[in-house]
């Protein structure tokens, strides 16, 4: 494959439609893509892939994106994050700052 970068990204988003589509584009740019419907799922993805970057929605069931990413931050406070989501309600984005989520 021309131009993947090496790295792994966890990707967890609750749409079967934009969880596939988000998928194949990022199968196409970096070597390995985990994929997880809801926030406990990435949380125990996360745990046993150990990825170099995380991806997230906010609002998912289950367990939402910012309790996954607060939980993976307290294990891994290092780790690249980013939070997709259609939200526009400051309090995500604080809640997003306040655990320090790379991009938003």
């Amino acid at each position: 494959m021309k131009n993947v970068i090496d790295l792994t990204v966890l990707y967890v988003e609750d749409s079967n439609l934009l969880r596939s589509s988000v998928a194949h584009i990022l199968q196409k740019k970096v070597s390995t893509v985990f994929i997880a419907e809801n926030g406990k799922l990435g949380l125990e993805a996360f745990r046993q892939r150990r990825p170099d970057v995380v991806i997230t929605d906010i609002g998912m069931p289950v367990m939402d994106g910012i309790e996954m990413l607060k939980r993976i931050r307290e294990e891994e406070p290092k780790i690249p994050t980013i939070v997709t989501t259609t939200f526009e309600d400051t309090r995500y984005l604080l809640a997003a700052i306040e655990i320090g989520v790379d991009f938003y």
